[in-house]
């Protein structure tokens, strides 16, 4: 069996996107009418169809499948109807039949813009700020000061296109298993089981009703991590229980799936007369793009990897990933923008000790420290030092805080 697009079977449909002219703009309304009435097409789905819940994602569920009337769209990808007919012409030319009325909206397009702007960017959330991953250690100022060289640089990298040769294409196949309605999914996408999970819920079913089958893909390199087309082919399978298939083009490709994230960083270092590194201060801020994706997880790694391999005495750094919202935990106590994902340190242990005591955790907790884990290893805590974050690690049941 070769690539998704390659399987064929019987009573096959083809599906087609029809995505947003605007990168940003209200949706005001949707006419489907004249792609319904396109030669060999089958059915036309919105977003009001949809049985189950609207939003996917990886880590945050805020990844619209398709934009509602009365929605806004994000992106260049954001899709507002999936066409379904006997070929994938046909589908392809009802597609582009159909007549959306926009309120066009001016986009956010850079990292500053978005810092500095009032407007939330993004449609559904309420910030521009997806996450800030921040920790410190040691006396930064005194480094600084006894140092015998002190340097600062800015850097940036670009945002880059995966380029892998084969498009994303899915292949939704409905069935009955043991007298139930199942959904197998064929899919080139890099997670099988979130993908069920997604797709499960814009479908109102229970995962159990829905396996995803990972079929060899052409290259993805972290660009087919999110789902691209798998939710919405799944959506006009189940819903006119036929197969049906739907393959990107080489646009369509480029404008819907996530993109590497750009990170501008600002270096300060500090080394010693024989140029042993001393003080390290960093501030870097990405690029998410529209919506969360796995963002955080990528600037948790920038943030984590500072400072390379070296060991430096003293070290200060936050990283924000910009333009999005909220945070995956809140704590009130904590200044506003440090309510947001960080930077776990890892307590480094090799022992089977058990978890921290309980006293550990009861201490931390009364200095108001978020326990962000605990485990058999030790305890990993957030804690506050005026408008600082400092990451507290305990290391078995019979150590002290440290």
């Amino acid at each position: 069996r070769g690539y998704v697009d390659d399987i064929r079977i019987p009573g096959l449909l083809h599906a087609a996107l029809h995505l947003t002219t605007h990168a940003r703009a209200d949706v005001v309304s949707i006419d489907v009418t004249a792609a319904r009435a396109a030669d060999g097409v089958v059915a036309v789905f919105t977003a009001a169809d949809i049985p189950g819940e609207l939003k996917v994602g990886l880590i945050h569920k805020d990844w619209p499948i398709m934009i509602p009337v009365g929605g806004r769209t994000s992106y260049g990808g954001d899709v507002l109807a999936v066409v379904v007919a006997e070929t994938r012409q046909q589908a392809r030319r009802a597609a582009e039949a159909e007549s959306v009325e926009y309120r066009p909206l001016p986009p956010v397009t850079d990292v500053d813009a978005a810092l500095a702007g009032a407007e939330v960017a993004v449609w559904g959330t309420d910030s521009n700020v997806l996450s800030t991953s921040a920790y410190r250690r040691g006396d930064l100022d005194a480094e600084f000061a006894r140092s015998a060289h002190v340097v600062s640089e800015e850097f940036s990298t670009q945002r880059i296109e995966h380029a892998f040769l084969e498009p994303e294409s899915t292949l939704a196949v409905p069935s009955m298993v043991e007298g139930r309605r199942h959904l197998h999914v064929y899919s080139g996408g890099q997670g099988v089981w979130d993908d069920r999970n997604d797709i499960a819920r814009v479908l109102g079913v229970g995962n159990e009703s829905v396996t995803v089958e990972l079929v060899t893909n052409g290259g993805a390199f972290g660009g087919k991590e999110d789902m691209s087309n798998q939710a919405q082919t799944a959506l006009a399978a189940w819903l006119l229980d036929r197969p049906v298939k739907c393959t990107l083009s080489r646009e369509e490709s480029f404008l819907v799936h996530a993109k590497r994230h750009p990170i501008r960083m600002r270096y300060e270092a500090g080394c010693d007369a024989e140029g042993r590194l001393t003080a390290l201060r960093v501030r870097a801020v990405g690029d998410s793009g529209a919506y969360a994706s796995v963002g955080m997880k990528v600037l948790e790694r920038m943030a984590g990897h500072a400072s390379g391999p070296y060991r430096v005495p003293a070290i200060d750094v936050v990283v924000a990933k910009i333009p999005h919202h909220g945070s995956r935990f809140q704590h009130p106590d904590l200044p506003r923008w440090a309510r947001a994902e960080v930077a776990l340190v890892s307590a480094g242990i090799d022992n089977d000790y058990g978890h921290p005591a309980e006293e550990t955790l009861e201490a931390w907790r009364s200095t108001g420290a978020l326990i962000l884990r605990t485990d058999l290893q030790g305890a990993v805590a957030l804690a506050r030092e005026g408008d600082e974050l400092r990451i507290q690690t305990a290391r078995s049941d019979m150590l002290e805080p440290s």
